[in-house]
């Protein structure tokens, strides 16, 4: 029998459990291994939600070419009874059913009609890679109505109001043969970033102080929007920028190319019609636009602002180059 003195010259002794020493070298390894995991992880994870976001788009801008397909113009960005673009594309996004729901003797913004749209969220109209999603009726995709104050305050994209508006803008519907730029050069739809009542910089419709005029103050439009403080200034409390998606009217269901992606959005002076609603996104660097032609393709933040107001025009007759 061996004595415990000899035990450490034995080769029958055997240690048992692990020292400190050990422990917390397989701990650190185990923190390391997570710390790379988790970040390739959350990376896999957007880039599915990416994905998705382009496939619902996709589906959009094939709705989009349905209903031109069946009544030769593209539909209404404030149609009748200020319904939205996207309650005329839902029978073309197998949404026949819900489509009947409403009732179109009331308006788009008619208690009736909201909660119709609150009771019945459209899967193609959310990107998942935005969380505030408080309740139903809401939309990440909106219409693209031009370049507001840069063209005389005028739609000018592919979705505009079927009646003129103060005798000064609208527009009416929009055939293929008005969009002289070309299909591929002019937006359709892209996303932003759902107001839902946050106060977020981003997300929130702010309201300028001082309203601008022309189009010779576009620039300077975009750029007191650009420089507002957003703890100081007002919070414009009239729409919810996506929500609900019934609604025409711009803030709701509506962009424009006043300023590139991810940027603040705010109201001349409470002019909602020459505004600035920017696109947005969560993705990084950028959002997802769907073109005219119902391709999709990612627009960075980066982009030249006239190239990105030339692309907002569905006959300004711009030079586009690649961006």
């Amino acid at each position: 029998m061996l004595h415990k003195s000899q035990c450490r010259y034995s080769q029958d002794c055997r240690r048992s459990g692990m020292t400190v020493i050990e422990l917390l070298t397989v701990v650190a390894v185990i923190g390391i291994l997570v710390a790379l995991l988790v970040p390739a992880v959350q990376q896999a994870r957007e880039a599915a939600r990416r994905t998705q976001c382009v496939s619902n788009l996709r589906q959009i801008g094939i709705a989009i070419h349905s209903y031109l397909d069946s009544y030769a113009v593209f539909p209404p960005g404030l149609g009748s009874s200020s319904r939205s673009a996207h309650v005329s594309m839902l029978p073309y996004l197998e949404q026949r059913d819900l489509y009947g729901k409403f009732d179109w003797a009331k308006v788009a913004m008619d208690e009736f009609n909201v909660n119709v749209a609150r009771r019945h969220q459209v899967p193609v109209f959310a990107c998942p890679s935005d969380p505030l999603q408080p309740y139903g009726g809401t939309t990440n995709y909106v219409g693209n109505c031009g370049t507001g104050l840069h063209v005389a305050g005028r739609f000018e994209g592919l979705f505009a109001p079927i009646v003129w508006i103060d005798n000064r803008m609208g527009g009416g519907v929009v055939a293929i043969r008005d969009v002289t730029d070309g299909t591929s050069n002019t937006a359709a739809f892209s996303e932003i970033l759902i107001g839902g009542g946050s106060s977020a910089p981003l997300r929130s419709l702010w309201d300028l102080s001082v309203g601008f005029g022309s189009p010779v103050d576009a620039s300077r439009l975009t750029r007191a929007c650009d420089e507002l403080d957003t703890n100081a200034e007002r919070y414009f409390g009239g729409w919810m920028r996506g929500f609900p998606w019934t609604d025409g009217n711009p803030p709701a269901t509506m962009y424009n190319h006043s300023n590139v992606p991810n940027r603040k959005s705010c109201t001349n002076n409470g002019d909602v019609i020459t505004s600035v609603y920017t696109a947005g996104s969560l993705h990084l660097g950028g959002a997802n636009v769907c073109w005219g032609d119902a391709s999709v393709r990612f627009v960075h933040n980066s982009i030249d602002g006239s190239v990105w107001q030339a692309l907002g025009t569905k006959s300004g007759g711009e030079v586009t180059h690649d961006f």
